[in-house]
């Protein structure tokens, strides 16, 4: 008995999240992807964290500090 209520659940939540995913019209269409060809601006988010991992791979401890503000910085020093 077990079993078969397990059985329905899953059915059923099945049903939901399809039906879930359809209400969009079920285009299906994949929503277009980044460009690659963009350049990240100089300072944008990429080369920022960029920087961050090739200063801490380094070892260079201050450059690595120096990418936080002051209250996170004095936070990483301890």
């Amino acid at each position: 008995m077990k079993r078969l209520l397990a059985g329905l659940l899953t059915v059923a939540l099945m049903a939901v999240l399809l039906r879930l995913g359809m209400r969009d019209g079920g285009s299906g269409a994949a929503p277009p992807a980044p460009s690659s060809e963009a350049p990240d601006p100089a300072g944008g988010p990429e080369s920022r964290v960029r920087a961050l991992l090739a200063d801490a791979s380094a070892g260079d401890v201050a450059a690595y500090l120096a990418a936080f503000a002051p209250k996170l910085r004095a936070r990483l020093e301890r």
